[in-house]
């Protein structure tokens, strides 16, 4: 029985690795420094999470973070061989819906849902399309996946503005590798 769960986890590890080895063997213009996620402070489990890299990998402060399936968040400390990385969560990002080019600040709800704010009521802005990140912040290059919409619709304290929402794929609660990408110094992100 131990054996076969000791199988199973070795499957699951196997499967996650493959998936992030291909991930690194796209044409990225930064090489990403694979991690893994070493601890969590229950306190403040939205907020921050440990990996196992730092200054002996030449992480930096203000480097961004992500997985595969997207956009994690950015190192706000560095030691010699762990760094903290504070997520998405507790961040504002200059996102943009990569279809229509429409603009707008995409700031956490609760969960995996997020919420593009600011989008101009008439932006082309429909469900299933893609939000990246627009790199005009400063922290975080052009292009990172950030989350599909899931909802869209009029916002009625505010009619210039559409309310749109948007899921991430990736999971920040059980999140156990991540890479870490060096970005130009300089940010307005928030």
């Amino acid at each position: 029985s131990l054996e076969n769960m000791s199988l199973r986890e070795a499957n699951l590890e196997n499967k996650r690795l493959k998936a992030a080895l291909e991930f690194t063997t796209k044409d990225l213009k930064r090489k990403p420094i694979p991690a893994f996620v070493i601890s969590r402070d229950l306190d403040l489990i939205y907020d921050n999470v440990s990996i196992n890299t730092g200054k002996n990998h030449n992480v930096k402060i203000g480097h961004c973070v992500i997985t595969s399936k997207g956009l994690v968040g950015h190192v706000s400390s560095v030691q010699e061989s762990t760094s903290i990385v504070k997520l998405i969560t507790r961040s504002r990002i200059s996102g943009l819906v990569s279809e229509s080019r429409t603009q707008g600040i995409v700031t956490w709800i609760r969960g995996h849902t997020f919420s593009l704010k600011f989008v101009d009521a008439v932006g082309d802005v429909s469900v299933g399309q893609n939000v990246i990140t627009s790199g005009l912040g400063g922290r975080f290059p052009k292009g990172l996946p950030i989350g599909q919409v899931v909802m869209v619709k009029r916002n009625k304290t505010s009619p210039i503005f559409q309310e749109v929402f948007l899921e991430s794929a990736v999971d920040l609660i059980n999140l156990e590798e991540v890479f870490v990408i060096p970005v130009l110094s300089g940010s307005l992100d928030f």
